[in-house]
């Protein structure tokens, strides 16, 4: 076995991973049915068109008929969204208020559950 083989199977090792490669958090990515939904249940209409508007991030395109959302991508949407002073009316019926109050509730209550786990 060559030296550059071995080298490739102690990077392969789980516990031969650095502090900084343990720390890194690792991306969850979700199809637009469940990114709609982790915004609050939005409607197809209104997620895309704020793809389409550059509100929000187009995705990751894998191949022709499968598009992944990064969940960073959604948090800072709904991030932007809070600070924006006056939610803009093309965003569809969907109510903006109630899409960041609902978000607000998920964080809120895995505040609560990750204070009874310390």
């Amino acid at each position: 076995m060559t030296m550059r083989q071995t080298e490739k199977m102690v990077s392969l090792d789980p516990q031969a991973l650095t502090a900084e490669q343990k720390a890194k958090p690792k991306r969850r990515y979700m199809r637009a049915v469940d990114a709609r939904e982790y915004l609050g249940g939005v409607s197809s209409s209104a997620f895309w068109s704020w793809v389409q508007q550059g509100r929000l991030a187009p995705g990751k395109r894998l191949s022709s008929h499968f598009v992944v959302w990064d969940v960073e991508d959604l948090d800072r949407f709904v991030r932007e969204s809070e600070d924006a002073s006056e939610p803009s009316k093309t965003w569809g019926q969907n109510n903006i208020e109630e899409l960041i109050a609902k978000k607000k509730a998920v964080q809120a209550l895995e505040d609560c559950e990750g204070g009874d786990a310390a």
